[in-house]
């Protein structure tokens, strides 16, 4: 099983931004400094080779997006 997490970089993560500012206006969580939105693939079936070719060309946009097979926090 093959693993991926995508994430959009900062200044093309609206969805992000504007989850924060709901969050900070709609429950009054002002102290709340960021947002992380990720997307998680898990795939079966791929080789290496073919599941990295789909983590560039399918799941993500690397233009805008990381991926990596590792969350960090």
């Amino acid at each position: 099983m093959h693993r991926v997490f995508i994430e959009k970089q900062s200044e093309f993560n609206a969805p992000a931004r504007e989850l924060l500012h709901n969050l900070r206006e709609n429950l009054s969580l002002e102290c709340l400094k960021s947002v992380r939105i990720l997307q998680r693939y898990e795939v079966e079936g791929l080789t290496d080779e073919e599941f990295e070719n789909a983590t560039k060309l399918i799941f993500s946009e690397p233009q805008i997006a990381s991926a990596t097979s590792q969350l960090e926090i």
